[in-house]
């Protein structure tokens, strides 16, 4: 992909003169390691290698027309965003996203729907879901194993997709009692859709059982290799994409998983939550990509709640605090730009309670000890007001 890639190998031998256990050893050894994995942090180019593969898909979509079975992949995608019975909100929630769950405690059978607004390009967030087996879909996912192979698509078939794929992903079911579940398999046919000004993508059960292996894109071993085999479970996803203009895409997501009567109710919560977890880590992904000075109201909303996502405590905020400043193309600028400012947003996050002091200090020369009394300043602002908003302008004026 023109991304320059070295492959390290790293030898290691220490004799340390004495009668050492065996796992006092293999620990220290096994400590020394972690330079290899600062050194693949260092020059990481994840961003870049994906960013490259989209790029080559965006192209091909934007030459893609519409077809006739588009409209029934459009069909499709109402009939599972359609509302269900007795549906109920997620556990979490992001920001302005519209989520909903639904689970039969009988069939086993789990139902989800959200939208999200995503800063890119409808072809860009098309290009990246379609990429099932790149290193950020893999992240995003947590998978057990993603595997995929292209299906040739003939001009004028009866299928009239764009492109498609059979893809298999294998996911933990977590247990919400500490039992042991089987993993849960699903084999599915992906199609590509373009009707209108609208991207759509289907996945569906796919007809085949064979197995798909000729691309391999992610295996965990000490997982893969467990005792208990997978159980093939079905799964129906809709995927609408459309543009929102500058250089933002609405996405909507429908989803219909069928886990088995051995999937306890709370485990299917979890598991189907988990799903609409992804969705919501696409759109962080791209809202991280943001630069500074494209940075609008909404990108400051999406950022505040990404430094609160899946953080309840405390501790959990400083350090997802501390990853999104890596990961974050603005707000690491930021804080190159005013070297108080993650001080400052580490103090506030913390959530403590403490006595207001006023800062008058010029912007240009608040050190970081001023930035930390600024954070701080926050919660007993926001404690005396009724309104989040009024103590937010009250902290802003301190």
């Amino acid at each position: 992909r023109g991304i320059p890639q070295t492959r390290v190998t790293y030898i290691q031998q220490i004799d340390l003169k004495g009668f050492i256990p065996s796992f006092v050893a293999n620990s220290k050894i096994t400590s020394t390691l972690e330079l290899l994995s600062d050194m693949r942090n260092k020059f990481d180019k994840s961003l870049e290698i994906d960013a490259g593969q989209r790029s080559e898909l965006v192209q091909r979509i934007q030459q893609f027309g519409s077809n006739a079975r588009a409209a029934e992949a459009l069909s499709k995608f109402h009939e599972l965003y359609a509302e269900k019975h007795r549906w109920e909100r997620p556990s979490m929630s992001f920001g302005s996203t519209d989520s909903k769950v639904q689970v039969d405690r009988v069939s086993g059978r789990a139902w989800a729907a959200t939208s999200v607004n995503v800063p890119a390009s409808k072809e860009e967030v098309a290009a990246f879901i379609w990429e099932f087996g790149s290193r950020a879909m893999t992240t995003i996912s947590g998978d057990v194993e993603r595997t995929f192979e292209d299906v040739e698509v003939k001009e004028g078939s009866e299928d009239g997709s764009a492109i498609k794929r059979l893809v298999r992903r294998r996911q933990k079911l977590d247990s919400t009692h500490g039992l042991n579940h089987r993993d849960r398999s699903f084999n599915s046919e992906m199609s590509l859709y373009l009707f209108g000004d609208d991207i759509l993508i289907l996945l569906t059960p796919s007809k085949t059982s064979t197995k798909i292996a000729k691309y391999v894109s992610h295996i965990r071993p000490s997982i893969a290799k467990g005792p208990l085999p997978s159980v093939d479970t079905s799964e129906s996803i809709a995927i609408r994409i459309r543009n929102l203009g500058e250089g933002r895409a609405k996405l909507d997501y429908a989803c219909v998983l069928g886990l088995g009567v051995t999937a306890s109710h709370g485990a299917s919560v979890a598991f189907i939550e988990r799903r609409l977890e992804e969705v919501v880590d696409i759109s962080i992904y791209f809202q991280r990509l943001v630069p500074l000075e494209a940075f609008k109201v909404e990108d400051g909303r999406a950022l505040a709640h990404d430094l609160l996502w899946k953080s309840d405590f405390s501790k959990q905020r400083v350090e997802r605090l501390n990853e999104v400043v890596v990961k974050s193309r603005a707000l690491r600028e930021l804080c190159l730009r005013h070297t108080w400012m993650k001080a400052m947003l580490s103090a506030a996050l913390e959530g403590s309670l403490t006595r207001n002091k006023a800062v008058r200090t010029k912007l240009v020369c608040v050190s970081e000890k001023e930035g930390i009394r600024i954070g701080k300043n926050l919660v007993p602002s926001l404690m005396t007001e009724q309104l989040a908003t009024a103590g937010v302008n009250e902290w802003k004026i301190q």
